[in-house]
């Protein structure tokens, strides 16, 4: 009758222990050598680094070759902000469509109902509040209009509200807007210092993007 064969078992420590002194192997034959000596396969090498890169082993085993280069967190901000950018300008562009088609289709309603054929006219500065998600009056509107009266030198400024549509019904933006506003007509109607509209407080996105 034979005897069965017993199947080695390798702790953890050992492991670690063995792909250190692998990773000293630098000269030809010494890692042989090790593997004759412990009785072991260059299989099992493999499979126990390939473990220590997963995190399977309770020590970090050392890896030949040079250090791996740790992830720069800016890498995935400057990604997302690239996304975020090629989202707007496509949106942009759709909204732009938009406009030019009204123009052509139906010509004289536009005439009737923009006010960028009345721009020629416009003396008042002018602050323009927006949603940027407002599909009741697309941005693209708000923006020809502001360049139109920018073009014609009159004092324009422009807030867009993130995240928000047709209407401003958040308290903290509902807030904003109202500083916005005061701070605008303390300038024009009370000569107070022209307020810089970018330094101001903005209220954060909102993500339920009310329409």
């Amino acid at each position: 009758m034979s005897a069965t064969r017993t199947r080695r078992r390798f702790t953890t420590a050992y492991k670690l222990k063995l792909l250190e002194a692998a990773a000293q192997c630098t000269k030809s034959g010494e890692l042989g050598a090790l593997l004759r000596r412990e009785g072991l396969y260059s299989s099992h090498l493999s499979v126990w680094r390939t473990a220590a890169r997963r995190g399977e082993l309770a020590g970090v085993a050392p890896r030949r070759g040079p250090k791996p280069v740790p992830a720069d967190p800016h890498v995935k901000q400057i990604a997302d902000l690239k996304r975020q950018l090629t989202r707007a300008t496509a949106r942009a562009e759709r909204l732009e469509l938009i406009v030019e088609l009204q123009k052509k289709v139906y010509p004289e309603v536009y005439r009737k109902t923009s006010p960028v054929p009345y721009v020629k006219d416009a003396r008042t500065p002018t602050l323009m509040q927006h949603g940027e998600l407002d599909r009741r009056v697309p941005i693209a509107n708000a923006y020809q209009l502001r360049q139109a009266l920018a073009d014609r030198n009159v004092p324009v400024e422009m807030v867009v509200y993130k995240g928000f549509g047709h209407g401003i019904t958040k308290p903290r933006a509902m807030r904003a807007v109202m500083e916005h506003n005061l701070a605008w007509f303390n300038h024009y109607l009370w000569g107070d210092p022209k307020p810089d509209l970018a330094a101001l407080r903005l209220p954060p996105k909102d993500s339920s993007a009310v329409k």
